[in-house]
């Protein structure tokens, strides 16, 4: 057991969280439909469906189309866990809301640094089937790293690169040695492409224990982190 500090945010998903949420966007999925909004100047725009939005938030996850080109390579060099279609659902939530905190919390960076910790970290990305199609698309480490910039320049493209407000530190925790050494090599080329795209890519480090070993450590170490977005599966705290 533990104690989580003051001004840590928690996105719990446990598996009851997981289920409302799925029986809400599936509700909204099936029976939202687009509108038509009247915008200054009498143009009249379509208004995204709440399945738009969704798939927005989902494509903005796929590490095919943010590695693009590269990612025939990097896939070949490094092997990534199948997940069950769920799992899609889980982290393009979990993108959602990491999009809105970072630009949410930016104008209290003057406190302190900006953090991100992921309890259970996994390799970085996983690899969805549905149906006949198969989606490789970014675990809750990484999106850590990409959403706040990439993630958020493709939701909006009207916000400019200086207006974004990435992380300062992605901390991983994973007690898989295996799946640790995949986290951390496809950490350092997922930096490097965001770098390449004009990006700033946050301090990333991987703790290689289980969570509840080295809680007190990671938050005693980052002292300087005024604000914490802690993500947790299937834990209870």
């Amino acid at each position: 057991m533990f104690t989580i500090p003051h001004q840590v945010y928690v996105v719990a998903q446990l598996i009851i969280s997981i289920s409302v949420l799925c029986l809400f966007y599936g509700v909204n999925l099936i029976y939202f439909r687009s509108k038509r909004l009247v915008v200054p100047g009498g143009k009249r725009e379509r208004k995204k469906s709440c399945r738009e939005r969704f798939l927005d938030n989902f494509n903005a996850i796929r590490a095919d189309l943010f590695f693009r080109g590269e990612w025939a390579r990097v896939s070949s060099v490094l092997k990534f866990p199948e997940a069950k279609p769920y799992v899609a659902l889980k982290e393009t939530l979990v993108a959602y809301y990491t999009g809105t905190f970072s630009n949410a919390i930016k104008r209290r960076r003057r406190l302190g640094k900006i953090c991100y910790l992921d309890a259970t970290a996994g390799a970085g990305i996983n690899i969805v089937k549905v149906g006949n199609k198969t989606y490789p698309i970014f675990g809750t480490p990484l999106i850590g790293m990409v959403m706040p910039t990439y993630g958020m320049n493709r939701l909006r493209s009207d916000i400019s690169r200086d207006k974004l407000n990435p992380f300062d530190l992605v901390v991983a925790v994973e007690s898989d040695q295996i799946t640790a050494l995949t986290l951390e090599k496809i950490a350092d080329i997922t930096a490097n492409r965001l770098r390449k795209m004009g990006y700033v890519a946050p301090d990333f480090k991987v703790y290689r224990k289980d969570f509840n070993q080295v809680v007190d450590t990671i938050f005693n170490n980052y002292g300087d982190c005024a604000h914490w977005l802690v993500v947790l599966s299937l834990i209870h705290i």
